[in-house]
């Protein structure tokens, strides 16, 4: 995965401002992924998800990883 740490994408406030786990019924709002999509991506080890009792984390650093990893999109890849 990318380090985020050099990222132009996300500033080193925007990182400290976020938590080390976000639940995944508020990881839509936070990072502006469906549900779903975050289970899939985790599912195929993309992101790291934990569990925390009953309710299931996403690891922020790794959902920064994914989303800085993603192709910028482009006229021909849509």
């Amino acid at each position: 995965m990318t380090d985020v740490s050099e990222s132009p994408v996300f500033s080193q406030e925007t990182r400290a401002a976020l938590p080390l786990l976000v639940c995944i019924n508020r990881a839509p709002g936070v990072f502006g992924i469906s549900k779903s999509h975050i289970y899939r991506i985790g599912k195929n080890g993309d992101v790291t998800l934990k569990k925390m009792g009953s309710r299931t984390m996403v690891v922020t650093e790794t959902m920064l990883a994914y989303i800085e990893s993603l192709q910028p999109m482009t006229p021909s890849n849509p």
